[in-house]
């Protein structure tokens, strides 16, 4: 349970659907248009890798620079309302959080012109041969997440660096924001885009964690937070 919480608080997300065909304005071709379209999925960091992580009140407290930021996903599924039987995107990623990458690209799927309410996905760990990018003595091998950077709080400085091995299912249930939607529309070629909040793993830090790291991650693993918020829209 303190694993999932932590997982839960990691993946804090925020889904955009971008439109990359014709305008949402433009009528559809054909009847089948109007039923279905085309849709791919990367992942990105909110914060980028240079960011600062805040207090209770929302005020910064330490800057946190990060090297690596990796993470290994699989059966990545996107529904409304009931998960469905077999994942939107079956393949195992690696994701580069710093890069802005995802290997393999993720294949298009085909989705029912509808609106979409969750996104859901399992952390897999990376093995041997795997992905090319990686050599067999890769921290990430045997892991699923890997994360190396630094934290400056008020000029004195800690090196970090940290791997996790995890393999569960992950639901993460979407949110509106008011005047938003998240349909897919039939006909044209969209991305989902899963943003990971990354300064909210570091929430409520304090200064004598820059001493005990362990102490650190140890926070960071029971959890921080409960709840998972998601965000979706179109923009075109």
């Amino acid at each position: 349970m303190a694993r999932q919480s932590f997982i839960q608080s990691l993946l804090c997300a925020l889904i955009f659907i971008h439109g990359c065909g014709t305008s949402i304005g433009n009528p559809p071709k054909d009847k089948h248009e109007t039923q279905s379209a085309p849709v791919g999925f990367r992942v990105t960091s909110k914060d980028g890798a240079d960011f600062y992580a805040k207090d209770s009140k929302g005020s910064n407290v330490a800057r946190i620079k990060l090297d690596v930021n990796r993470l290994v996903l699989s059966n990545v599924s996107f529904y409304k309302g009931t998960k469905p039987a077999a994942p939107t995107f079956a393949g195992t990623y690696l994701i580069d959080l710093v890069a802005g990458t995802i290997e393999p690209a993720a294949d298009l799927a085909q989705l029912s012109a509808n609106t979409y309410t969750d996104t859901s996905f399992s952390l897999a760990v990376a093995a041997k041969g795997q992905f090319p990018t990686i050599k067999d003595d890769d921290k990430l091998i045997g892991n699923s997440f890997h994360i190396k950077g630094s934290i400056d709080w008020n000029g004195t400085r800690r090196d970090f660096e940290y791997t996790l091995p995890l393999s569960q299912d992950i639901a993460l249930q979407g949110v509106l924001p008011p005047g938003a939607t998240n349909a897919i529309v039939g006909g044209k070629a969209q991305t989902l885009i899963i943003g990971l909040s990354v300064s909210q793993w570091f929430t409520n830090i304090k200064e004598e964690d820059l001493n005990n790291l362990s102490q650190l991650f140890t926070k960071i693993l029971t959890g921080i937070q409960e709840t998972t918020s998601i965000e979706a829209q179109i923009t075109p």
